[in-house]
């Protein structure tokens, strides 16, 4: 049996991606630091330390700038279930600066 996200995403194609767009050290970083696998915070366990590590990695990715959106996509999970799990604080619109040129 494969690991999947719930949206039927395989847990080994979302590393894959992740090791693509270089953030996977990342990854492995929040999963240590919650005594997880990555492969385990990918996953779509609700036992505890997961969801506490999957929600700082949704949030690391969300600092770097991608949307709710484009996190549910590479996660396989849909926008809102990333939205409520930011804290309350960064869940409004962001503001984006033009650069002059």
């Amino acid at each position: 049996m494969h690991s999947r996200a719930s949206k039927g995403r395989p847990v080994k194609a979302i590393i894959s991606e992740l090791e693509e767009r270089d953030l996977l050290e990342l990854a492995k970083k929040v999963a240590a630091r919650h005594w997880v696998t990555v492969h385990e915070m990918l996953g779509t366990s609700r036992e505890s330390p997961l969801p506490k590590a999957r929600r700082e990695f949704w949030c690391e990715l969300y600092d770097l700038g991608w949307s709710t959106a484009r996190i549910g996509r590479l996660v396989g999970r849909d926008h809102t279930t990333i939205l409520v799990q930011l804290p309350p604080d960064r869940r409004g619109p962001r503001v984006h600066q033009q650069v002059a040129s």
